[in-house]
Formats: C-alpha cells, structure tokens, sequence
C-alpha cells in the first residue's frame, strides 16, 4: 500500500503535509479530516460558546487522573514485590 504524503483539510480545503494532521485510527488513512490549526481553532469556538462541557471535560479529566494515579501505584508497588520478593518496600 502506498504512503500518502498530502491530505485535504475537510475545513480549510487546504492540501497540506500529513503531519499537519492528528492520528485517528478510527479513520480510513489513520487521520483526522481537519489539519491541526483547524481543530484547535474550532475547539476553542466550540468551548467558548459551551462552556459548561469545558467544565464537564476538565471534571472527567481530573477524575481520570486521579483514579489512574491510583491504579499506576498499585502497578508500580506489586512490581516491587515480584522484583524483591518483599512486600516491606515502598
């Protein structure tokens, strides 16, 4: 299959570089359809005028990361043990 090297911004209909482009590997090319100056611009349109998503993403983002701040210890402390065959590390 043969490497693509330019995709057309569905927002800006500019033809650009692939690196000017997110990954998406729900996509068919395993990008996303607008550049990344395109996104960033309608993200901050579609936060500004929703505010209260804003507010409902950085709630689930902070949860998320505390409850992976969790598990990441838990992981970290029972490969302690397996490595020192000794629960008493910290």
């Amino acid at each position: 299959m043969a490497e693509i090297k330019t995709k057309r911004c569905c927002r800006c209909n500019q033809i650009l570089p692939v690196d000017c482009f997110n990954k998406r590997s729900r996509a068919k090319d395993g990008l996303q359809a607008m550049c990344k100056a395109c996104k960033t611009k309608w993200s901050q349109e579609y936060y500004a005028t929703h505010p209260e998503r804003l507010e409902e993403v950085k709630k689930y983002s902070s949860e998320w990361y505390k409850k992976d701040r969790v598990e990441r210890k838990e992981i970290l402390r029972e490969l302690r043990i397996i490595r020192t065959g000794s629960s008493f590390v910290l």
